[in-house]
């Protein structure tokens, strides 16, 4: 009897490739699945970075218009002090509104900025010559875990440390990403 040459797989090639797609689409999916959280992972941290940048930002273009007096300290461009229980950061800025009869006097168009932490939000509230509260509170950063400053040169600059974190009650994890600025600024 003559044997004729069959085509085809046998049962264990077949199986041999079985194996080796699922090993290579295993592969794959892991390398692509790492990849989607790893690209999650960076946005999250630099939408926190981008977050504190805008906040360092506002801060620092204040402190850059600020004026005031070295030799007085009530009178300085930029001064540490406690307002409703808050550590806050007071920036004077001359708003250059010319002398007129609504604002009689040379400082009377002169604003304050404070910036203190308030729970987890970073807030700016604008005040007026008399240091009364202009307008709402702006939240600047929620999810700030930290707001630390220290005024420098008689109150010509400030020395700005800020860390956030996208739930700022947790600890930092990796599900919990951190940012952090520091910022020396003088006018």
């Amino acid at each position: 009897m003559i044997m004729l040459k069959k085509s085809g797989l046998t049962f264990i090639e077949m199986m041999i490739s079985i194996v080796l797609i699922s090993i290579i689409i295993f592969t794959v999916t892991n390398f692509r699945a790492f990849s989607v959280r790893r690209i999650l992972k960076v946005d999250q941290q630099l939408r926190l970075q981008n977050m504190l940048s805008v906040a360092v930002a506002d801060i620092s273009k204040n402190i850059l218009r600020s004026i005031g007096d070295q030799t007085s300290l009530d009178n300085r461009a930029v001064r540490s002090l406690t307002v409703g229980g808050f550590n806050t950061l007071r920036i004077k800025v001359d708003e250059h509104t010319p002398v007129s009869a609504q604002t009689p006097q040379i400082n009377s168009d002169d604003s304050y900025y404070d910036y203190y932490l308030s729970g987890c939000n970073l807030i700016k509230q604008k005040r007026t010559y008399a240091q009364v509260a202009d307008g709402a509170a702006e939240t600047l950063n929620a999810g700030v875990v930290t707001f630390d400053f220290q005024v420098r040169d008689n109150g010509l600059g400030a020395y700005l440390y800020v860390i956030s974190r996208k739930n700022c009650a947790a600890a930092r994890s990796a599900t919990n990403p951190e940012a952090r600025a520091l910022a020396e600024v003088y006018s």
